[in-house]
């Protein structure tokens, strides 16, 4: 696991493969499952938040939950 200072789109990548994570030019970091549909998108004000919210998306799919 990354530490939360070394947190970057390509440690984030490396970490979780299946998703894409790109800054939007509402200057919020976006992830998104690959290939999936319907999308599956999180949001987080910065890398280190939007790894937090991957990290809740996984869980919650993991469970069955959306």
């Amino acid at each position: 696991m990354i530490s939360e200072d070394d947190v970057t789109p390509e440690a984030l990548a490396d970490e979780y493969p299946d998703w894409e994570p790109w800054l939007g030019i509402d200057s919020l970091w976006h992830a998104r499952i690959k290939g999936a549909t319907p999308p599956v998108i999180v949001t987080g004000e910065d890398l280190a938040d939007l790894r937090d919210e991957i990290r809740r998306k996984v869980s919650r799919l993991e469970e069955g939950r959306t």
